[in-house]
């Protein structure tokens, strides 16, 4: 049981080290945690990420010699969309354009929009200035959303929920036996 566990634990630090890349914007942790991720892709038999993961980690490796300019940018921090102060907050780009969305999205707002490309463009040219205008709008009544120093899961309630669920998983797993003494082969 004590390689399984630790199995699982280097698996689940893999996927860490990737997440700690985006949230702290640092290009050289996502091309680290990227390569590692891209060994639990073959062994997991995830089949489009196996085939293009290291295709694009071999891309962004060029970057440095091929596209001097781009790679500065990325290493600069803009590999995540960093919208606030607080430390460990950057998303990747693609979730940063979800929430772009779901500021645009109302009740039954842009369903069936992939079908209509006139209505996608439409959407995408003012979706930008819509977003700017609400900011502008709160800004004025002092109602922005962003008035928080620390990240959200440093509060008092997030740390005793996480312990809370800490205690839960160790007794869990320890109600199974110790998982880290060695099994004796008999």
């Amino acid at each position: 049981m004590f390689k399984a566990m630790m199995s699982y634990l280097h698996r689940v630090e893999t996927i860490l080290f990737f997440v700690a890349a985006t949230r702290n914007a640092d290009l050289e942790l996502h091309l680290q945690a990227g390569e590692a991720l891209s060994k639990l892709f073959f062994s997991m038999d995830r089949i489009k990420y196996k085939r293009l993961w290291p295709r694009y980690i071999a891309d962004m490796h060029d970057l440095r010699i091929n596209h001097p300019q781009t790679w500065e940018e990325l290493h600069a921090g803009n590999i995540s969309v960093t919208k606030s102060v607080i430390p460990f907050v950057s998303v990747g780009a693609d979730h940063a354009c979800e929430h772009l969305n779901k500021l645009m999205k109302i009740r039954s707002g842009i369903i069936g929009i992939s079908n209509n490309a006139n209505a996608r463009q439409r959407f995408f040219m003012v979706t930008p200035e819509l977003s700017r205008l609400s900011k502008e709008f709160k800004s004025q009544f002092d109602m922005e959303a962003d008035r928080s120093t620390e990240h959200h899961e440093l509060g008092p309630s997030a740390v005793k929920r996480a312990h809370g669920t800490i205690d839960k998983i160790k007794a869990a797993i320890l109600s199974h036996g110790n998982p880290f003494t060695t099994e004796e082969v008999v």
